[in-house]
């Protein structure tokens, strides 16, 4: 069986999960998520319940110790071998850029997936199959039904602004990455478009984002469900995401085989040891396709 780690918001949940639910279909082993972390974080949900999802919630005997409530416990099972075998995606990545057999990190019966899982690398073997996993609901809302339609009516382009704790961690990106990003888009699409706002501050956006479009602020998702707000910018033709997992699975589920997604060139830019080691993992978040434009002065 493969158990993948579930935690985080919806952007990192769909990482973790299409990543587990690749290795799973690739080796025909069973899928399992970990789902623990939510009974520690009140500020998010376990979102992939929405989805098409094929895999079952692991039973509590299948998994490896909490860290929460058992340190030693924990790091006895991590360091010492104990089933499931734990795996991360350093790993991983590693023995995949050497292009070495996967199957030998996967010869135990358990294996138990760790990491947030920052590229599409990891799962683009089984994308027609994660796609079918990650398809939204037929139901939805009035209020994003009204905003499809709209978004549908014409030539969309989606927007993306996270805020929230990247402001104390300063990786707010700038307002000039927004612009060239819009220049671009005109640049490349030669005509006019309408640009849809999606934020978590969308106050914020309203008051702050000054550009020079046709701008419509989506309020259609809420914090229980944030698959609205993907749905509709996967909805969009192309998109600008800022440097969030969020928007970045907006722009990968959206469909149109023409779109242009533009992203920010540097994903993080802390001097900290930690961040460091995450943006070398996060150096291959970017497909091959998408359009990279300096986001920090």
């Amino acid at each position: 069986m493969i158990i993948s780690r579930i935690r985080g918001g919806l952007g990192n949940q769909l990482f973790q999960y299409a990543t587990g639910h690749s290795f799973a279909k690739q080796l025909n082993r069973s899928h399992f998520l970990d789902i623990r972390f939510y009974k520690y974080d009140d500020l998010r949900i376990f979102g992939l319940k929405e989805f098409n999802i094929s895999a079952e919630i692991a039973e509590p005997e299948i998994l490896p110790p909490e860290k929460e409530t058992g340190l030693l416990a924990y790091a006895a099972w991590k360091y010492f071998g104990s089933k499931p075998k734990h795996l991360e995606e350093k790993m991983i990545l590693k023995e995949m850029m050497a292009q070495r057999r996967m199957q030998d990190y996967f010869d135990h019966e358990s294996i138990y997936l760790r990491g947030n899982w920052f590229s599409e690398k990891f799962f683009q073997e089984c994308e027609e199959s994660v796609r079918g996993e990650l398809a939204f609901p037929d139901a939805m809302p009035d209020q994003s039904r009204h905003a499809l339609q709209d978004i549908q009516s014409r030539t969309s382009v989606s927007l993306h602004v996270r805020r929230s704790d990247f402001i104390t961690n300063d990786w707010i990106i700038t307002m000039r990455y927004y612009e060239n990003a819009l220049n671009y888009l005109r640049f490349k699409l030669g005509t006019e478009f309408s640009m849809f706002v999606f934020s978590d501050d969308l106050d914020w956006a309203k008051t702050s984002l000054k550009l020079d479009a046709d701008l419509h602020f989506v309020a259609a998702a809420s914090k229980l469900h944030p698959h609205e707000d993907l749905r509709l910018m996967a909805a969009c033709e192309h998109n600008i995401t800022s440097n969030s997992t969020f928007s970045w699975w907006g722009a990968w589920l959206n469909g149109n085989s023409k779109k242009i997604v533009v992203c920010p060139e540097v994903w993080y830019r802390s001097k900290d040891v930690w961040y460091r080691r995450k943006k070398m993992i996060a150096e291959n978040i970017v497909p091959a396709g998408w359009k990279t434009i300096p986001a920090f002065d």
